[in-house]
């Protein structure tokens, strides 16, 4: 009887492993290449086409940045360049009215010249408004030009009659000599004092004139006595005959 049941049993399971199993093996297909890419591209453009589809669609149409306008090319011609010079703007000072007379002695800043120099001579002062005037000698027998405000130094060069000189605006005094001297450039370039004893024919203020362009006046101490020569035509006397 067990024997039987057994036997049933497995008479069962194999029926039903059977009618599970499939009735034959399934035959296998093999593609070429060419035919897989095909397959390949097919589907890839259908996966294209299905997702753009799935945008959204744009109703605007994009502006560009900026759009490029063609221009004619330009003809060349002939360039000119006028260059006008331009002198560079310089700070100038308001020049100051020319002197007709000399100023006060006692208004002028008092300066010092450097220690041995030998220009520490007296007292000098400076004097803004005769700074750069022109003078001339008046003094016929012209002025002796000094280095340093000393009547008993130097003056071995002379500045004669008619020539111009160039106040520096400095002038100096010596009270214990009496003394009076000015700068000046003369016609070389250089500086020198003239001077000497104040109200001789040799202080600054008569020896020397504000040049104009009027005739020169020759200093009223010194004048020039002229005699006249008289040519005269001798006329041989009449001689008696015989």
């Amino acid at each position: 009887m067990k024997n039987r049941l057994r036997f049933l049993l497995l008479s069962l399971a194999l029926a039903i492993v059977l009618a599970c199993a499939p009735l034959g093996a399934p035959p296998i297909y093999t593609l070429a290449p060419d035919q897989i890419a095909s397959i390949v591209a097919a589907t890839a453009n259908v996966a294209a086409t299905q997702t753009a589809a799935a945008q959204p669609v744009v109703s605007d149409t994009p502006t560009p940045f900026f759009t490029r306008t063609p221009f004619p090319s330009p003809t060349p011609s002939a360039t000119f360049l006028f260059f006008t010079p331009t002198q560079p703007l310089t700070p100038t000072e308001t020049p100051l009215p020319l002197p007709t007379a000399w100023p006060d002695w006692t208004t002028g800043d008092i300066v010092t010249f450097p220690k041995g120099s030998g220009e520490n001579i007296g007292v000098t002062r400076f004097f803004r408004i005769l700074q750069n005037v022109k003078v001339v000698v008046t003094r016929l027998n012209g002025v002796k030009l000094r280095p340093i405000p000393n009547k008993a130094l130097g003056g071995k060069s002379m500045a004669a009659y008619g020539e111009i000189l160039t106040l520096t605006g400095y002038w100096n005094r010596n009270p214990d000599f009496d003394w009076a001297f000015v700068k000046v450039i003369a016609a070389d370039g250089k500086q020198y004092w003239v001077g000497g004893d104040e109200g001789s024919e040799i202080d600054p203020q008569r020896c020397l004139r504000f040049y104009t362009p009027e005739t020169l006046t020759p200093s009223p101490t010194e004048t020039a006595t002229i005699t006249p020569i008289v040519f005269r035509t001798l006329t041989p006397s009449p001689t008696s005959t015989p």
